[in-house]
């Protein structure tokens, strides 16, 4: 995982703990988008979500099996 990435995600993580959110949604093309209180809310703050990244976070989170 590259260290952009790093940093992206624990800043989309960061603020979607803090916000209290059920979830987050990632789609390429999209920003960050969280659910709080049934509303989705998007991060605006946050840079547009790329099919690079998913890769990379999805490596992390999967196992080649």
């Amino acid at each position: 995982m590259s260290t952009q990435t790093n940093i992206q995600l624990g800043k989309i993580i960061s603020h979607t703990v803090k916000s209290g959110a059920s979830r987050l949604h990632l789609e390429p093309g999209s920003k960050p988008i969280i659910r709080v209180d049934q509303k989705l809310i998007p991060l605006d703050e946050e840079a547009v979500v790329n099919e690079e990244f998913l890769a990379d976070i999805t490596k992390i989170i999967l196992t080649e099996e």
